[in-house]
């Protein structure tokens, strides 16, 4: 009885999901230089340099270049501006946001003294922000065509009688359901009087951040 139970509960709570396509492919495997103010100034170099909390994506062994405690976080703010254009009716649009970038703690040891080589050894935490996906879009115009516009080119030069042969799902469904006529040679749209005025709103949000936990040394200021 319970694995019954049990059963039409997994069944009862079956819901749609809907995968992920190439689109977002692209947009999750781009990582931005986004960190510190003085990182994301330096267009990620600090990779490089150093001491730097942007460098744990970049190069963690920039952690060896700490030679006192750290702790800090950055704010920013950003300007998204995007112009679209639609049958000639052009609209431009401006997301405006303060963000949070990076938080860190860097402990700092100095073992210099000790005549062993080694000079100072470093013990972080904290997180990065890599990406940043808040946009907002919006165009709209007139919409002078339809998809019947469209089914009724395509179905040029083919009688309605082998309309299902050639396009059951499209121009013959349309066809079928008067949708469109025939004149004998052209297929034309019955639609209503006048253009269509088409608007439309699209907006993003989210980011992808990474969280890092580190332990280094230095030996000498050369490994």
């Amino acid at each position: 009885m319970k694995n019954r139970l049990l059963f039409a509960t997994c069944i009862l709570s079956i819901s749609a999901v809907i995968g992920q396509n190439e689109l977002d492919i692209y947009r999750f495997s781009n990582t931005f230089n986004e960190g510190s103010a003085r990182f994301e100034a330096m267009a990620g170099s600090f990779g490089a340099l150093g001491a730097d909390p942007g460098v744990a994506r970049i190069n963690p062994a920039g952690f060896g270049r700490y030679s006192a405690s750290s702790f800090g976080f950055t704010t920013g703010y950003n300007q998204h501006a995007n112009t679209s254009m639609f049958f000639g009716s052009k609209r431009e649009s401006t997301l405006n946001q303060i963000s949070f970038s990076q938080a860190h703690a860097v402990y700092v040891s100095d073992r210099s003294k000790r005549q062993q080589g080694y000079l100072y050894t470093q013990l972080g935490i904290g997180f990065n922000r890599i990406a940043n996906f808040n946009r907002e879009y919006y165009y709209e115009g007139q919409q002078f065509e339809s998809m019947l516009d469209a089914f009724a080119a395509q179905a040029v030069g083919i009688d309605p009688i082998y309309l299902s042969s050639y396009f059951p799902f499209t121009s013959s469904l349309a066809y079928e359901t008067n949708a469109m006529d025939y004149d004998g040679l052209y297929y034309v749209p019955r639609l209503t009087s006048g253009d269509m005025w088409h608007s439309r709103s699209i907006s993003s949000s989210g980011g992808i951040h990474e969280a890092f936990l580190n332990y280094s040394a230095n030996f000498k200021n050369k490994l």
